[in-house]
């Protein structure tokens, strides 16, 4: 069961290559930074 779950989370993350953008956008944000340059640059 366990490992199925790890299975589970390591497809997601190889998948989520958008999530990663986003999370990439929040910190930026916490980082106090504008969201629109990182943006830009993507």
């Amino acid at each position: 069961m366990r490992d199925h779950k790890s299975a589970q989370v390591a497809s997601t993350f190889s998948y989520s290559s958008q999530t990663q953008r986003f999370l990439e956008l929040r910190f930026s944000a916490t980082m106090g930074q504008e969201p629109e340059v990182e943006l830009a640059l993507a």
